[in-house]
């Protein structure tokens, strides 16, 4: 399981612009979104659940909730601008902001990431209705399709990773996946917390700069 997850990414990343030919850039965006704010989401329980931060869990839940509605009242308003586009660098650098120091800076960068990965996936939602290779009746399937080969995707690399980093810290691989499971709080786990959610942040990075450098400027033609 973990080189095949490695193995994929290896894959996405160095053949990227094939794919990009190959599948539509609101199919990227769909599993980029759903890769996004899934390890968000998981990462938040690990890390505050392990750490015993457990009022700050309960807060990186409601503050998804809160940008997820955002993004959807946000998209029709941004959309009608000139700014739209900034929805797109908007969340990676949501995501940017979530490795600085403090926990405060990682819940403002997790809202920020959702706020505009919500705002995307309705910028895009379009794009599956106008898709005639689409039947009609498939469209939302089409589209939570790609959105939970994204949260796969996220889910087992960041699992991956934490058993990799606790490893090599603490010599335990199984350590960390103990103290959540057990809900025993474990403070020596911070480092290879800390180091997961840098790998899994910059791999989530380079792919959206992949896709905003070459998909960006076509995002709403009708033609695509």
């Amino acid at each position: 399981m973990l080189f095949l997850t490695l193995g994929m990414w290896l894959v996405m990343l160095v053949d990227f612009s094939r794919l990009q030919h190959l599948v539509k850039s609101s199919r990227l965006w769909t599993f980029w979104t759903g890769a996004t704010t899934n390890f968000l989401l998981i990462y938040s329980l690990f890390y505050f659940d392990t750490l015993d931060k457990m009022p700050l869990l309960f807060t990186a839940y409601g503050l998804f909730i809160l940008a997820t509605i955002g993004g959807l009242l946000l998209s029709p308003r941004l959309k009608k601008t000139s700014y739209w586009w900034f929805a797109f660098p908007g969340a990676t650098l949501g995501l940017i902001l979530s490795l600085l120091p403090t926990d405060w800076y990682y819940l403002a960068g997790l809202f920020i990431a959702c706020l505009f990965c919500s705002t995307i996936n309705a910028f895009i939602w379009p794009f599956y209705k106008q898709d005639a290779t689409i039947p009609p009746l498939n469209t939302r399937f089409v589209r939570q399709n790609f959105n939970i080969l994204g949260t796969v995707a996220s889910q087992v690399t960041l699992i991956s990773l934490l058993i990799i980093t606790n490893f090599l810290f603490n010599l335990h691989g199984r350590q960390i996946l103990h103290a959540y499971y057990a809900h025993v709080p474990d403070q020596g786990l911070g480092q290879p917390l800390w180091i997961t959610r840098l790998v899994c942040v910059i791999l989530l990075v380079i792919v959206a700069a992949i896709l905003i450098k070459r998909k960006l400027p076509r995002i709403f033609n009708k033609s695509e």
